[in-house]
């Protein structure tokens, strides 16, 4: 049977798996599942709609599925859908979806600092981290392994590539390539994110290989010619730059290209 707190509310048609920590005055509202392993910290809201796997560790303050920040809103049900083994750390918030029957995801192995948003039907993927009050707006996608740094604003509807740093600070209002650096307030495209690629196990030539597609992309006039470019160096080979052509091609917002000065 879960530990629950005596001051603990729990709402109808609350779902917890036997081992689940609930803690005091931690709130859990109606249509709720919990997965094994997991705890929900002292005074803790989990609104209604929310279906969250195993081993996730939801801190103390923190707020998941309250209603979108969205004018046109109707209340209808809509969820949070949360993976494994997430840390959602104190005030972090995730909102649920503003479309009926429609979900905010959060993969796997993510991590949520203090104050970080997430904002209504954004999709974020696994092994993610935003720091301390890192913002997305609705409908944002952020791919495995980027890296969100502390105070960054994402544009509603914008997409982060996988492996992709932010730095601190970065308002960002385009698409952000798989594999790249972005720093600065009004964000700048520094280069590849070679820490991260190296930390992620990519060899040397495959580091090379992005480097010259990047300097590629950079150079080129329109999507067309990018798309030429790329293509030349052999996608078809390359995994990582089969998904950054990918990227290229679906991309709605236009890509973040601004180069450092």
């Amino acid at each position: 049977m879960a530990a629950i707190h005596p001051t603990a509310l729990i709402g109808n048609d609350v779902d917890l798996a036997p081992d689940v920590i609930v803690g005091p005055y931690a709130i859990i509202e109606d249509h709720v599942k919990i997965g094994a392993g997991s705890s929900v910290g002292a005074h803790a809201v989990i609104h209604s709609y929310v279906s969250m796997g195993e081993g996730n560790r939801i801190y103390p303050f923190t707020d998941i599925g309250g209603e979108p920040q969205d004018i046109k809103f109707e209340k209808k049900e809509s969820w949070v859908q949360m993976g494994d083994r997430n840390i959602i750390r104190e005030y972090a918030t995730i909102h649920r979806s503003s479309n009926a029957g429609g979900k905010t995801v959060l993969g796997d192995d993510n991590f949520l600092m203090g104050h970080a948003h997430i904002g209504h039907d954004c999709r974020v993927g696994n092994q993610v981290v935003l720091v301390n009050f890192a913002a997305l707006g609705g409908y944002v996608t952020i791919e495995d392994r980027a890296f969100i740094s502390a105070s960054c604003l994402l544009h509603q509807f914008v997409k982060i590539g996988r492996l992709a740093m932010l730095g601190g600070g970065c308002r960002v209002r385009q698409d952000v390539l798989p594999f790249t650096l972005i720093s600065d307030g009004d964000a700048r495209l520094y280069g590849l994110n070679i820490v991260g690629l190296r930390r992620a196990g990519f060899d040397k030539e495959t580091r090379s290989l992005l480097k010259e597609a990047l300097s590629v992309i950079r150079k080129s006039g329109s999507r067309e010619e990018m798309l030429a470019g790329l293509g030349a160096l052999g996608p078809d080979k390359s995994p990582e730059l089969a998904h950054m052509v990918d990227f290229i091609k679906k991309s709605e917002r236009g890509l973040l290209l601004k180069a450092n000065d």
